[in-house]
């Protein structure tokens, strides 16, 4: 989940979007003038209204700010048995160590082994280990680096034009997505080997 840009004639403040590991764009929306922690939770609580179709990881930018949210506002209960909120691997870098609660809970790759669908351990072709991470916390940061040249064009809009082209925009990208994960698919049952390079420095602590 991330924000992807600031919209200046819309009477908005910026747009989020929730996209899938594989870059899929799930669901996006509008947000009138900040971008805070209860509009990001009263969003997912739209898009994952139950347990059953809430996801068992939730990556963003102030992962731990949400967190910490949630539980103070007595709605840790409903996410708690199902979902895992963690800081996406672009932004972790620039979060204080000093903060526990975010170390411990929204760290995108512990080496700790307390989650092992976060972080697996591959070998090269020299068969040498190395720590890997089992999917793309940063899918919405792609789609702002795309999306982002689009910015100029979409500021001059109306807020019916605004909403119409980025809805195309976003089914553009996901379709482009789609393609791209059939044509690995591809590759992959024809025995031709695809690189994905999601990999950690290899430790042992």
């Amino acid at each position: 989940m991330s924000k992807i840009l600031f919209c200046k004639h819309t009477k908005c403040y910026c747009v989020e979007t929730i996209c899938a590991p594989c870059g899929v764009v799930l669901a996006w929306r509008k947000f009138a003038k900040a971008e805070g922690v209860a509009k990001i939770l009263k969003f997912l609580e739209d898009v994952y209204p139950d347990s059953a179709s809430q996801s068992s990881y939730i990556a963003i930018d102030k992962g731990c700010a949400l967190l910490k949210h949630i539980v103070r506002q007595g709605h840790w209960l409903a996410w708690e048995p199902t979902t895992h909120i963690i800081v996406n691997s672009y932004h972790y870098i620039n979060h204080r160590v000093t903060d526990h609660l975010c170390q411990t809970w929204c760290n995108p790759a512990p080496l700790n082994g307390d989650a092992l669908n976060l972080v697996v351990v591959a070998n090269d072709k020299q068969g040498n280990p190395y720590y890997k991470r089992a999917f793309n916390t940063q899918a919405c940061e792609q789609l702002n680096a795309w999306i982002g040249g689009f910015q100029t064009v979409l500021n001059s809009m109306t807020v019916s034009n605004f909403d119409f082209t980025m809805h195309v925009l976003l089914f553009i990208h996901t379709q482009r997505v789609i393609a791209k994960q059939e044509e690995k698919k591809r590759k992959q049952e024809a025995g031709i080997e695809v690189v994905e390079d999601l990999s950690l420095p290899f430790t042992t602590t």
